[in-house]
């Protein structure tokens, strides 16, 4: 005869065993419903890669040939032809055209995100704000302002990863770029802006200590670590205001970053 002890055991294991099944069979509904990030938010994502890209291609090659202008002597023969300036001329445009197609690839792959997804109206807001603002800068050719914001609006999207199962790594490793390129476009700014260069080293290396913590492959960790020597090499390059160096610095830390998986 099975005693009440008994049946009261044979209860709390039943519920112990359904509570488990339970879980496991939510967490697989949430991997599958979660794991995939919509392709509206990583065409966003893209895009906004993309104009970065450009931008910064066009800016710092301006920079460059301005400095070459500036140490080379007024003697110079102009050879340039009309011939020559005028594909110039025309690549421009393409590249300003192309910029401004980007663009309304950006708002309409936002819209599509925004309407499948039922995010806080405080923060949709906040990222349309930052994104009306990029097309009336890009029309006053202000690049490096229009970098910042860019840049800025990369930050929000960046967020928005971590709400998606198991892609912490994705949001902390695009977080960690915003800061580095954030780095780089302050110590292109004429005021002194060494106390936000700081700032934003300082928050790229709290994301490294987010990083570690982070599962990621064996191969990855030491590239990890080369990170955390790179960020130590920025601290003193932004003393010195050593822009070219900072620039070389930067770009190594991107590229290192692409490798971690």
């Amino acid at each position: 005869m099975i005693t009440n002890n008994k049946l009261v055991k044979t209860f709390f294991i039943l519920l112990i065993l359904l509570f488990l099944l339970s879980c496991s069979n939510n967490e697989e509904v949430k991997k599958e419903n979660s794991s995939a990030i919509p392709n509206s938010l990583l065409s966003v994502s893209t895009i906004s890669k993309n104009i970065i890209e450009e931008l910064e291609e066009i800016y710092f090659t301006k920079k460059e040939k301005q400095e070459q202008n500036s140490t080379k002597e007024n003697n110079k023969k102009t050879n340039d032809s009309k011939e020559t300036k005028e594909p110039q001329n025309m690549k421009e445009k393409e590249v300003w055209q192309d910029l401004k197609s980007k663009v309304e690839q950006l708002f309409q792959n936002w819209n599509r995100y925004e309407s499948q997804q039922n995010l806080p109206q405080q923060q949709s807001q906040k990222i349309e704000s930052q994104m009306n603002q990029i097309p009336p800068i890009l029309e006053k050719g202000k690049i490096l302002t229009a970098l910042f914001k860019t840049n800025q609006l990369k930050l929000e999207f960046s967020k928005l990863y971590s709400q998606y199962y198991n892609k912490e790594l994705i949001a902390v490793l695009e977080e960690i770029k915003v800061y580095m390129r954030r780095i780089v476009y302050f110590s292109q700014v004429k005021e002194d802006k060494i106390s936000e260069q700081q700032s934003s080293l300082e928050k790229l290396k709290a994301k490294l200590i987010e990083l570690k913590n982070l599962k990621v492959k064996e191969e990855s960790k030491v590239k990890i670590k080369e990170l955390d020597h790179y960020a130590e090499d920025l601290e003193e390059l932004i003393k010195q205001n050593n822009k070219s160096v900072l620039k070389i610095k930067g770009d190594l830390i991107l590229s290192k970053i692409k490798e971690i998986k």
